[in-house]
Formats: C-alpha cells, sequence, structure tokens
C-alpha cells in the first residue's frame, strides 16, 4: 500500500501563448487569459512559471517567475494585456522555451503547456516537423511533458493530439469560456 501524500513536488511550468490573429475569433484568447488565471491560483512559491508568446516571432514574457501572491497580480496584470495579431509561429514558441527550461538539479518537475487553436502557418508548420521540434527539447531535457490545449472549434485537433501524444502528455479542447474549468 502506498503512502499518502500532503505535499506535491514543486514545477516548472512554461506556457507557450499563440497570440496569432486566429485567436481573436470566438474569444479564444480570452479563454486562454482565464485559463492561465485558474493555473496560477494553484502555484505555489516553490513553483516556477515562465510564459513565451508567439505570433508572426516568440516572446519571452516570464522567465522563470515565483507565483507568490504579489507576484500573481503582476502576472495576470501581464497576461490581460496580451493581444492577438500577426501569422502562427508555433515553431518559434516552441524554440523559445527550450531556453527556459531548468536542469535537473532544480528539483521541480517541469511541463510545457501549449494553448493554440493549432494553426501554424509560417515557420516550421508541418505535424512532422513540430514533433521533430519537440523530441530535440526533450533530448535535451529528459523528463520534459508537453500537454497541448486546444481553443475553439476550428482548432487542429488531429496535430495538436499527437503533438501530446509525442510529448508524453495529454490533449485538452476548450471550446467557450465555460470549458476553461
Amino acid at each position: 500500500k502506498g503512502q499518502t501524500r500532503n505535499t506535491r513536488q514543486p514545477v516548472h511550468m512554461m506556457l507557450v501563448v499563440d497570440t496569432s490573429g486566429s485567436m481573436e475569433s470566438e474569444d479564444k484568447l480570452s479563454s486562454v487569459k482565464r485559463s492561465i488565471q485558474l493555473m496560477l491560483e494553484l502555484l505555489s512559491p516553490e513553483d516556477r512559471l515562465s510564459l513565451v508568446t508567439f505570433s508572426d516571432d516568440s516572446k519571452t514574457f516570464l522567465n522563470r517567475a515565483i507565483p507568490t501572491p504579489e507576484e500573481r497580480q503582476a502576472i495576470q496584470y501581464r497576461v490581460n494585456n496580451l493581444i492577438a495579431e500577426g501569422s502562427t509561429n508555433m515553431s518559434a514558441g516552441l524554440l523559445e522555451a527550450r531556453g527556459l527550461v531548468e536542469p535537473p538539479s532544480s528539483g521541480r518537475k517541469q511541463g510545457m503547456l501549449l494553448l493554440t487553436d493549432g494553426h501554424a502557418n509560417i515557420g516550421v508548420h508541418s505535424e512532422q516537423g513540430l514533433i521533430e521540434i519537440l523530441q530535440r527539447v526533450q533530448s535535451e531535457s529528459p523528463g520534459l511533458s508537453l500537454t497541448t490545449v486546444a481553443y475553439g472549434v476550428d482548432h487542429n485537433a488531429e496535430m495538436l493530439t499527437n503533438m501530446a501524444k509525442a510529448g508524453g502528455g495529454a490533449y485538452n479542447v476548450v471550446t467557450n469560456l465555460e470549458d476553461v474549468a
């Protein structure tokens, strides 16, 4: 019989967020913002949070932020000011997040959450090419998983499911604000 655990292992959650123009339709970006808000409530000061956005190119918004109560407000403020514009360079987002991975000595479990509608259209945009980038990142960072969260009814379900499988994570769907929780 296993022991009951009262504490969880600290995590480093790397959010890779699609801020391309397609995320404006169906309030997808609003749902992403609400998802991040709910996730912030689950993190403790032992955890770390990184945030990368991608559209025409990628940008690191947060690098291993410590989610204290004060910092959560600052993080949410920055998230609330994200806007949707441009094309979808998903490969740039994945490669940007690659540089944020912590060394194994951090003691934190690391996961990458890809929040997108999956309509990659510039950079490496084939499913196989994106999976190869993911596999390269994982070969450098054993134990790193990728979970995909698909937004909107028009998301690329096949690609996001296959990326999650290849990344050792899960595939989830958010079609409206009610699905966020």
